[in-house]
């Protein structure tokens, strides 16, 4: 024999000039949290470029802590309990470079390296670019991603092409 339950829950229907004071606050609330989001991008690109790794992380945090989706499951943790976000999740794996077959790796979502070199990235929603700086490089890379391949520039000066291998 089966037995259904049914659950039946009264929804709370405002006054109409409640909801009305309702939505414009949300929308202002909306816009005030776009805003901000796109500082801590700022932010951390900044901190990156100023090879801050661990303040990138704690905006990064920051940012996972006040726009992550609570019901949402989250996104495979890198080694330091923080999800990455789904931009940087695409990149992790293996890639190589045409013009010289360099192979690159993106870890964590927040760092690599591009054979020995060691790097750090940051996502620009913005402009949609990735961007990735190193102590040992004079100009800061940044990529566009289109399917399995990264096309990159060095500050706009030398383009190049990255090629997904694992």
């Amino acid at each position: 024999m089966i037995y259904a339950v049914l659950i039946t829950a009264a929804v709370a229907v405002l006054p109409p000039d409640a909801a009305a004071l309702k939505a414009k606050r949300d929308a202002k609330v909306a816009e005030i949290d776009r805003i901000y989001a796109l500082e801590l991008e700022k932010c951390q690109k900044r901190a990156m470029e100023d090879g801050n790794l661990a303040g990138a992380n704690e905006i990064e945090q920051e940012f996972e802590r006040l726009f992550s989706d609570p019901l949402k499951p989250k996104a495979a943790a890198d080694k330091g309990g923080v999800a990455m976000s789904p931009e940087m999740a695409r990149l992790k794996g293996l890639w190589k470079r045409e013009s010289d077959s360099i192979v690159w790796e993106f870890k964590d979502g927040k760092s690599g390296l591009a054979g020995q070199d060691k790097f750090t990235m940051s996502y620009n929603a913005e402009e949609k670019k990735y961007i990735l700086v190193s102590e040992k490089w004079v100009n800061k890379l940044s990529f566009g991603l289109s399917d399995d391949v990264l096309n990159g520039e060095d500050s706009g000066t030398f383009r190049f092409k990255l090629k997904r291998i694992k």
